[in-house]
């Protein structure tokens, strides 16, 4: 056992002395290769790529650029991984016809690596005006769409060969890791609508324009989408809700609730369709109202039996038949597919409203705008108001038939 345990010392002690002797002779223990550089400048940014191999684990790849070669006062360009190995960086404001320095460093939490390579080049002179980008403040943001604008001056740089906008979460865009929208041409400019973006967030947006001698680049803004879960804000008597009682998004019907019930059905078995046997205020027939009926002159929901009220809270309830007809009479109408998109007159803030259809009996017709207002009919309390496709407030339903809730907020 002895005999191991010095066997074992005296193996790691000639470890040592060969990893120094190594050393003292010159072999090294680290190695940075930067090879495949290829920098293509313009008037004043530059684009730079090359290929990098470590015997360090690679986390973070810099290119430092300098006008002189012991890069005194050196732009450090943050490179980003394009494929296995692979790297690209854009260096903004250089100088035009000026020559300048790249070189190169890798490393990790743990260490770093400088490359000794140092590569020259010269940003071009400008022969022609480079163009004036102005990226416009977005407009018609929604809780998933913006519509994008950018206007420039061009008329005597050279030929555009391509334009559009980037966009991200965080400043500091480039073409090279950020999202990207090309875009035509139109004029003095170029326009594009951005969709399928993420509610509640903060959006960067920053146009570029590529042309025969490189990239250039408008200034930065950013936008925020809306807050589906926040009361929209449309200039009208009340703010109306982004989303249907029951629903994640306001591309989602949400949940059928019979007029004065606070909960869906199935319609999965007999009990839970929605018939006059299964309603909560009557007593098995429609000639038998127990509650909102002539008795007792209830013409209006009461936070007890109001959807929006009992699944979202005390500051929610459902719109009037009045509140209703304020939203038509004062918002332009768009129809989608599956929906529509109501925008103010007075302040062009919008809403969608999802064509979630009815359900009645065992069945549900799942095409068509549908909405409970909280307003019984005073002629036939069988029913009460509700928004139809049609684009008009009506009371042709019967308080049984299941329909969404699109809430408005009690101040």
């Amino acid at each position: 056992m002895k005999k191991s345990i010095a066997y074992i010392l005296v193996s790691i002690f000639l470890s040592f002395i060969l990893i120094a002797c190594e050393r003292e002779e010159g072999i090294p223990t680290t190695k940075l290769d930067i090879y495949d550089v290829t920098v293509e400048p313009s008037y004043s940014l530059a684009t730079i790529t090359c290929e990098v191999r470590s015997s360090i684990t690679v986390e973070d790849v810099r290119a430092y650029v300098a006008q002189s070669s012991d890069f005194a006062e050196a732009i450090s360009v943050v490179m980003i991984e394009q494929e296995e190995g692979k790297y690209a960086g854009i260096v903004e404001g250089l100088e035009q016809a000026s020559t300048y320095y790249i070189r190169f460093q890798v490393g990790n939490k743990w260490s770093s690596l400088q490359g000794d390579t140092c590569i020259e080049f010269q940003t071009i002179e400008r022969g022609k005006v480079e163009p004036t980008i102005i990226t416009q403040s977005p407009k018609d943001v929604t809780f998933m769409s913006a519509s994008l604008a950018c206007t420039m001056t061009h008329e005597q740089c050279d030929k555009i060969l391509e334009c559009g906008f980037i966009y991200g979460n965080v400043s500091g865009l480039s073409v090279l890791k950020d999202m990207k929208k090309v875009c035509k041409q139109s004029g003095d400019g170029f326009s594009a609508s951005m969709v399928d973006l993420r509610h509640s967030t903060t959006y960067y947006v920053r146009a570029y324009v590529i042309t025969e001698v490189g990239l250039a680049y408008g200034n930065e803004v950013c936008f925020s989408t809306d807050n589906i879960y926040e009361p929209q804000e449309l200039g009208l008597s009340v703010k109306w809700a982004q989303v249907n009682v029951g629903a994640g998004n306001p591309l989602s019907g949400g949940t059928h609730f019979a007029w004065g019930e606070v909960s869906g059905k199935s319609g999965i078995v007999q009990d839970l369709y929605y018939t006059w046997n299964t309603y909560k205020h009557c007593d098995v027939t429609e000639s038998n109202m127990i509650k909102y009926n002539e008795e007792d002159g209830l013409i209006t929901l009461e936070a007890v039996d109001d959807a929006a009220t009992m699944n979202m809270g005390e500051n929610w309830r459902t719109p009037t038949r009045e509140e209703w007809q304020e939203l038509i009479d004062s918002c332009v109408w768009t129809m989608y597919n599956r929906y529509y998109k109501v925008t103010s007159k007075v302040n062009n803030k919008s809403i969608f409203l999802y064509k979630g259809g009815y359900s009645k009996d065992a069945g549900r017709l799942l095409n068509g705008l549908y909405y409970w207002s909280s307003s019984l009919c005073d002629q036939d309390m069988r029913r009460a108001y509700a928004l139809y496709s049609n684009g008009k407030v009506g009371n042709d339903y019967e308080r049984y038939v299941g329909m969404p809730v699109r809430p408005v907020w009690n101040e």
